[in-house]
């Protein structure tokens, strides 16, 4: 570690140590593929090669960590909404042993609007610049300029002077932005090489493009990204693709663009793809960050390559309607991607493919009401399975800004969850359900809305309940059969969720306590008054993944009793009593299946089902799980 001068750079002409980090999932080995784009960026200039030498980048914080961070004099990280508070944990050990040390922060969760900047940098005084926005060519600027410039005279940033006034660069973000940068080379460049010499079963990431036409209001993309698409070169694109097959310790590919399939390259590119996964006889699985969200006419025969040839392990394609309701697509501007294009899509593909429906739960604009006939659309489209998810307040979103949370009402809370969470499956809370996470500043934190102009507390709570039904009875198949019979026999989708409500009571004690566990943990995620750290597995696995509990374990463990008490719910229908002896049927024929000691994506995955003819494994032959914590 050099000495160094916030004032005036670096006070000789060495090369100093860089060290660039990008934690993306804290159990996941991803390349830290921004920091390698930094890094790509920067080396293109000969001042900063004379003047700087870069550690191969970091994606986990862990013991091999330590001894980085005492060669470097500059840390810069990635900052993302799931990964703040342990960047902030990094770069207090960073300061604690390099006093003088320079640390940078860039990413999506730095705020772009001017309003927010001390706030963000005031919690942090160990952080010295925040860059705003893409930042491969301020990050290659900030370095050309180091030796000259004192640190608050650096563009394309905001930070905190020693007297502790903010400072604003930003006004050249912008333009910055809009700087048609070519595309980053970082794997060509041998950036990532020692990764990929050192660890296994990596997962690698790159762009065909940046950018996204559309501006919706829970999303940084189009903000972080800006508005218009800029088109990488396709020849460097198949460079990286044909490099990234090549490594035998790839498992999957994913490729980022926001509006996958918009350009008749992008067919071009899934071909090549193809290819050279055959070429190299790679086992590496491929994945999409987001599909065009207008649909196009490229569409349907890329999913046919990425499923048939790419190795996916789904045939699952997802459609992010996030709502049928007009009212909130129009609220959260989703007025110019139309919900008809995807269905004529849908239609399309669906020979082919299974569709998940992508959704979200509470969109500004959304009722209890218009979601339960958001999901009787879904039903008529004879969607396979549909996906649900939190909204979340991210970042340099419209739905970030106070003007917006003020136009609906909006409130908010931040609900936090330990990192030593991350690495539980859904055996660890079967086996061990008692279990709690301790407290600790190495967390993930998220701001989630809990009430706006179309709904309070109460309505939310609603509109989890009919979802719950929607699951744990459809999405499940678990009730298919009958659920197509009631609607032939007239009456609606949402007619019979209302007839659930209406009719369950304590006399059906096997479904109103796994009801009633449902909206504890709604409650306890949702509710201001309840503690904002989540300690417990269930509520975290409900957060984290899907929206659900363990319903369908208790559901086939007790099917006797889940028989019983759905046969008393519709008992008053003619002829339902029969269809649902058909579904209940489907059960028994999972008990032939051998068992392990793994849980299956049947009861747990992102498309859990009940139905006989998905295989079926329990934690054990001799456990049931544990019922109603």
């Amino acid at each position: 570690m050099k000495e160094l001068s916030k004032n005036t750079g670096l006070v000789s002409n060495k090369l100093y140590t860089v060290l660039l980090g990008s934690i993306s999932v804290m159990y996941d080995n991803w390349i830290p593929y921004a920091s390698g784009c930094l890094i790509s960026q920067a080396l293109k200039s000969e001042k900063v090669r004379s003047q700087f030498q870069f550690l191969t980048p970091f994606y986990k914080n862990n013991e091999q960590l330590e001894p980085l961070l005492e060669q470097t004099d500059i840390l810069g990280l990635t900052c993302y909404i799931w990964n703040q508070a342990i960047n902030d944990e990094i770069a207090k050990r960073f300061k604690k042993l390099h006093p003088q040390g320079v640390v940078l922060y860039g990413g999506p969760n730095i705020p772009e609007s001017e309003n927010l900047f001390f706030e963000f940098a005031s919690k942090r005084p160990q952080v010295d610049l925040h860059f705003c926005g893409m930042s491969e060519t301020a990050f290659t600027h900030f370095l050309e300029n180091f030796q000259t410039i004192p640190m608050e005279k650096h563009q394309g940033c905001f930070g905190l002077n020693e007297q502790g006034h903010l400072f604003n660069n930003t006004v050249t973000t912008q333009r910055y932005n809009q700087i048609d940068i070519a595309m980053p080379t970082p794997y060509q460049e041998g950036i990532f090489d020692p990764i990929f010499q050192r660890d296994k079963a990596l997962k690698a990431s790159f762009e065909t493009n940046r950018g996204c036409p559309y501006g919706c209001s829970y999303c940084d993309w189009g903000g972080q990204s800006r508005t218009k698409i800029k088109r990488f070169d396709p020849v460097k694109v198949r460079e990286t693709v044909e490099l990234l097959f090549s490594y035998k310790n790839i498992r999957e590919i994913e490729i980022l663009d926001a509006n996958f399939g918009i350009f008749e390259e992008d067919l071009a590119t899934v071909r090549y793809m193809a290819e050279q996964r055959k070429k190299y006889k790679s086992n590496a699985k491929v994945s999409y960050s987001g599909l065009a969200k207008n649909g196009s006419k490229y569409l349907p025969e890329i999913l046919r390559i990425i499923t048939d040839e790419l190795g996916a392990q789904q045939r699952n394609i997802k459609l992010s309607f996030q709502s049928h309701t007009q009212a909130a697509l129009t609220a959260m501007n989703r007025g110019n991607i139309k919900n008809s294009k995807l269905i004529d899509l849908l239609k399309d593909i669906r020979d082919n493919h299974e569709i998940t429906s992508e959704m979200i739960i509470g969109m500004v604009g959304e009722t209890a009401e218009t979601w339960l006939s958001t999901l009787e659309k879904d039903f008529e489209l004879k969607i396979d399975y549909m996906r649900p998810y939190i909204l979340h307040v991210v970042s340099n979103t419209e739905l970030y800004s106070p003007a917006y949370k003020e136009k609906f009402k909006i409130k908010t809370r931040t609900v936090r969850f330990p990192y030593d969470m991350s690495g539980k499956g859904y055996s660890s809370f079967l086996l061990n359900p008692k279990w709690r996470a301790t407290e600790s500043e190495e967390h993930e934190e998220v701001c989630i809305v809990t009430e706006c102009s179309s709904y309070d507390l109460t309505g939310l709570h609603k509109m989890f309940d009919y979802w719950w039904f929607y699951h744990n009875f459809y999405n499940s198949r678990a009730l298919y059969q009958t659920l197509q019979f009631l609607v032939e026999g007239g009456m609606s989708f949402s007619q019979i969720i209302l007839h659930f409500f209406k009719t369950v009571s304590e006399k059906h004690p096997l479904l109103s306590a796994l009801l009633e566990k449902n909206r504890r943990i709604v409650d306890d995620i949702f509710n201001p008054e309840k503690p904002e750290t989540i300690l417990d597995l269930e509520t975290y696995f409900f957060f984290s993944r899907c929206l659900r509990s363990d319903e369908l374990h208790q559901l086939y463990n007790r099917r006797d009793v889940f028989k019983g008490e759905i046969l008393d719910i519709f008992k008053d229908i003619p002829g339902a009593s029969s269809v649902i002896e058909k579904d209940l049927a489907s059960f028994k024929s999972l008990d032939s299946q051998q068992p392990t000691s793994d849980l299956v994506s049947s009861l747990y995955g992102m498309n859990a089902k009940l139905g006989g003819y998905m295989e079926m494994r329990s934690v054990s032959a001799s456990s049931p799980g544990v019922f109603l914590t």
